[in-house]
């Protein structure tokens, strides 16, 4: 008996590499980039949520915008990796950061969970 030729795939989607939920694996092409939202109630106004984009990169770095959904209808596109956001009401919500790499171009979600007094 003769083989001819044996290849295997293996695929691997991971959303979640670490003790936090928060932060994501990207992975663009093979290249691995780790994020998380970090957020703070503002001392100032407790409807008031400030936002930060955190990453780690030995070879990519983000674009220098960020498109913003902060879960209350409201989305903005934002110069930079940190904005602020002033809900209307109380309550809880999904905040999407959709973030995006120079090189290669690939654009991922990340979420982060706010809670609004």
């Amino acid at each position: 008996m003769r083989i001819i030729g044996f290849f295997s795939i293996v695929i691997l989607f991971i959303t979640a590499c670490s003790k936090d939920e928060s932060e994501h694996v990207a992975d663009c092409f093979g290249q691995s980039l780790f994020a998380n939202v970090h957020h703070e109630n503002s001392n100032e106004n407790s409807k008031t949520v400030n936002l930060n984009v955190k990453y780690s990169s030995t070879t990519h770095t983000l674009k220098n915008t960020i498109k913003w959904n902060y879960g209350d209808g409201i989305t903005e596109t934002v110069t930079g990796t940190s904005t602020s956001h002033t809900y209307a009401k109380a309550g809880s919500y999904t905040v999407i950061a959709s973030v995006s790499l120079v090189d290669p171009n690939c654009t991922f979600d990340i979420k982060e969970s706010v809670v609004v007094q």
